[in-house]
């Protein structure tokens, strides 16, 4: 979030797959004065907006002290980007030995710049998760949990996760592989169990259609997965697999769910 002063309201959001400018041309932001507010959309986030609460004439550092609110987080929870900027830069102090107390190490969430050489040009960054997501742990004061919308049969479509709890045989001769399966989805939020079986399952759930997982012949063997026609196993991209410890392992993977 940027200002330039007093104006030029300007915003990108950052992602691993691309940055996307609001207002790079600093023309079309319709609200761009104290207390307006400005709604935007990204795919990647949601819709979310921003309103500069401060600034004009009593105060002579331009339009500062922006909000932004996030549809999936909270329900347009406001997130005061000047006082978490304001936490960090204490701990900026505290961690130099500038001032004598405890330094609470964060996570912190957003930051600000003054760039003198650009007029009064203000700059925040506030990191905000992804729709379906979070940011944080739960104890995390400023723990941040972006909900997107769930659908008609109860969940929320976008990507699932399947965790796969997976054990060895006790006796290689005669026994045979288990699963434990938890199925979770784009909000990480559960959808589907199974309890411990095998050495194969359909496990069914909120989605559509049943998630097919079966072992194979040898510890070696990768776990393999199908759903809706989509295949895959658990040496593919979208699986990361742990090792076997004290007779099982575990592997999470991701998947399509529409």
């Amino acid at each position: 979030m940027e200002t330039i002063d007093g104006a030029n309201c300007y915003a990108q959001v950052i992602c691993n797959d691309g940055v996307k400018e609001y207002n790079e041309g600093k023309v079309f932001w319709s609200a761009c004065y104290v207390g307006g507010r400005q709604f935007f959309n990204d795919p990647r986030i949601g819709e979310f907006s921003i309103t500069f609460t401060s600034g004009g004439r009593e105060r002579m550092d331009g339009l500062i002290d922006p909000i932004l609110q996030l549809k999936n987080v909270g329900d347009w929870m406001s997130i005061d980007a000047a006082a978490l900027a304001a936490e960090y830069n204490s701990y900026q102090s505290c961690d130099a030995g500038i001032v004598d107390k405890d330094c609470y190490d964060g996570p912190y969430f957003c930051r600000n710049f003054w760039d003198r050489g650009v007029g009064r040009k203000r700059m925040w960054e506030c990191g905000v998760p992804r729709v379906g997501k979070a940011l944080g742990s739960p104890d995390d004061p400023h723990h941040l949990d972006s909900n997107g919308p769930t659908n008609e049969k109860g969940y929320a479509p976008g990507q699932c996760g399947i965790h796969v709890t997976h054990y060895q045989k006790p006796d290689p001769v005669k026994d045979s592989y288990s699963l434990e399966i938890k199925l979770f989805d784009n909000n990480e939020v559960e959808i589907g169990a199974s309890g411990r079986v095998g050495p194969n399952y359909s496990l069914g759930s909120k989605l559509p259609y049943t998630v097919e997982v079966r072992t194979g012949a040898v510890d070696a063997d990768p776990v393999r997965f199908a759903y809706a026609g989509f295949e895959w196993d658990s040496n593919s991209p979208n699986c990361k697999t742990g090792a076997y410890d004290s007779g099982d392992r575990d592997m999470d993977c991701v998947f399509h769910c529409d």
